[in-house]
């Protein structure tokens, strides 16, 4: 199997190699812009996974502090039934 570089003289194949690495560096910086492009989505996406996180929190410290509320006010409300019968 040939790969017709055989019949080239040394300036052709200087020539195809140059052509050749150019475009290889275009496709690696395509490439390289493509990933950090990438990566900004996903930080975007990991920032709101973030701020969802700490909404979902907030919620469950009050639905604690309710539960927490609602116990006190039940307390109260026999003792206060426990005094009055």
């Amino acid at each position: 199997m040939s790969s017709g570089f055989e019949h080239m003289t040394d300036r052709e194949l200087l020539i195809k190699l140059a052509t050749e690495a150019e475009s290889m560096r275009i496709d690696i910086r395509e490439m390289k812009n493509h990933s950090a492009e990438q990566n900004g989505f996903i930080n975007d996406i990991k920032q709101e996974q973030l701020i969802q996180r700490g909404a979902i929190l907030a919620a469950r410290w009050i639905g604690v502090a309710l539960i927490g509320i609602m116990t006190i006010g039940i307390g109260v409300a026999s003792v206060i039934l426990a005094t009055v019968m």
